[in-house]
């Protein structure tokens, strides 16, 4: 129960308040809606579908688009992460024999700050990691082709999900494998059984390494990206918590963080002295937690496009504690699952309330603003105003992509024609100025405005709040305008949509 309430959040509002929420859910919609006229994005994109490695994400979301939209396509991969971690890791727990009820005090830690911030096809596949941790402990135990099949299913889903959380099934695997070796090695036909369901992810990974753009700076994971941010010890101890926690403006998910930690750590002083014979099946994966850890510290901030690599791998150290967890016996161990239990429903019902609030306060009248374009229309999106009074980070960065997957067109920003997306621009469809390592669009829209203004690309505009007045600007500072190609379509809250006066440009040859 407490699992599924995990992810009542998401289902409780319309709009998501996850950064990257509105981008994934547009990405779906271009690949579910591909050759749909209604959409026109075949006459703009060219699919890349062999340069990403997100390929299960957004494969699996334009299938249920199909059936559900895109929106709930998008919400029910969310619910695979919400939900599917906790149950993914009391699998784990089972198939190494151990008390599974620790499982549960992941559920306050699945709202974290790279869930904030919508890195949903990483987050996707956690539970994924542990699921495949799980059938490797239960092949491994008694190799099997009914049982080496789902394990080869999951090593390829858990590639083609993403390579991080793969890199920790990878290591837990030969973990697991060191300590099953001398039964392995004891036949060839149980050397074979034991490691063929492993090959066909590592066909795929070896294919992606030197095949693909992204692949190769994967090979530098432990050189430095120029843009890279490389922290101290001391500063990074310091973000910890940055990225781990940090969802809720109020800090109150602060306080279900502390008070899971609490009660794990009060569940293992109850247990101190009871007997643990099965502590030494998990001791193996105690690899999770040093990779973890050893990656956070000696990787940075960029690999190619991709930002935020380190800071990855905090949050997966948190979901690997509950693997050497220890729950009291008898009414100790009642009253630890309790108090847990309690936390896990407290945290979910408190991001349910933020959420609402979220709705309710923040978003305005944006599908009045998205219903003021017409269909199939160049549109580009202006966020001044990043920021919600509820929600930590900025969830209205990509809210233009909301656009992109009602009405269609081209939409700029987007990462089209990225080394690592399902989709590029066609031959002579590029946006004016459009730059592939181009990433500031929607962090400094500031610097678009004229671009925009004097040229003739766009049919709409939709903007949020205002720029800021430069210094020494006369103070009230005049009403933000687009100037004379541009009139205004929609005005209401902090949105405003405008609309081309004078013909845009055709489609170039």
């Amino acid at each position: 129960m407490a699992a599924f309430a995990a992810s009542l959040p998401v289902w409780a509002v319309r709009h998501v308040p996850l950064q990257d929420f509105p981008f994934h859910t547009s990405t779906i919609r271009v690949l579910a809606s591909w050759g749909d006229p209604a959409y026109g994005f075949s006459e703009h994109y060219a699919t890349t579908l062999s340069h990403t490695q997100y390929l299960l994400y957004y494969l699996a979301g334009a299938l249920l688009a199909k059936v559900f939209g895109a929106f709930v396509a998008n919400k029910l991969l969310i619910s695979v992460y919400l939900t599917g971690t906790p149950v993914a890791i009391r699998s784990l727990l089972r198939a190494l024999g151990r008390d599974p009820r620790p499982a549960i005090f992941a559920i306050p830690f699945v709202y974290n700050a790279l869930y904030g911030l919508g890195l949903l096809p990483y987050l996707f596949g956690i539970p994924l990691l542990f699921f495949g941790l799980a059938a490797t402990v239960s092949h491994f135990e008694r190799p099997s082709l009914r049982r080496g099949l789902p394990l080869a299913a999951l090593g390829i889903a858990l590639f083609y999900a993403h390579v991080f959380p793969f890199l920790l099934f990878g290591a837990g695997a030969v973990a697991l494998a060191v300590t099953h070796l001398p039964r392995t090695l004891a036949s060839p036909k149980k050397l074979v059984a034991s490691y063929a369901p492993f090959l066909p992810a590592l066909a795929a990974l070896a294919h992606w390494i030197l095949f693909t753009n992204m692949g190769s700076h994967a090979k530098g994971l432990f050189s430095h990206d120029p843009r890279d941010k490389v922290l101290t010890l001391s500063a990074s101890l310091g973000s910890l918590w940055n990225w781990t926690g940090e969802t809720l403006r109020d800090e109150s998910d602060t306080a279900f963080w502390l008070a899971g930690l609490f009660v794990l750590g009060l569940a293992g002083i109850f247990a101190a002295g009871d007997r643990d014979d099965d502590r030494r099946r998990a001791w193996p994966l105690v690899v999770l937690p040093a990779l973890c850890t050893f990656l956070f510290f000696n990787t940075g901030e960029w690999r190619g496009p991709v930002w935020l690599v380190a800071q990855r791998f905090p949050i997966l150290f948190v979901f690997s504690l509950p693997l050497f967890a220890r729950f009291p016996r008898g009414l100790r161990g009642m009253a630890v699952q309790i108090a847990a239990f309690s936390i896990a429903i407290g945290s979910s019902l408190n991001q349910t309330t933020a959420y609402r609030q979220f709705e309710a306060q923040d978003v305005g009248p944006i599908d009045d603003a998205i219903a003021a374009i017409a269909p199939k229309s160049r549109v580009a999106t202006l966020i001044f105003d990043k920021y919600s009074r509820t929600i930590h980070w900025t969830p209205f960065l990509h809210y233009g992509s909301f656009v992109h997957e009602a009405k269609g067109g081209l939409h700029q920003f987007t990462f089209a024609g990225f080394e690592h997306w399902p989709f590029g621009y066609r031959p002579g469809e590029e946006p004016p100025n459009y730059k592939e390592s181009d990433l500031n669009w929607p962090w400094f829209p500031e610097d678009h405005i004229e671009e925009i203004a004097r040229g003739d690309f766009y049919d709409y505009v939709l903007v949020r709040g205002a720029p800021a007045p430069a210094k020494g600007a006369p103070e009230p500072a005049p009403p933000f305008s687009l100037g004379p190609r541009y009139e205004r379509a929609f005005v209401g809250g902090a949105w405003t949509v405008w609309k081309r006066t004078t013909p845009a440009m055709q489609k170039r040859e």
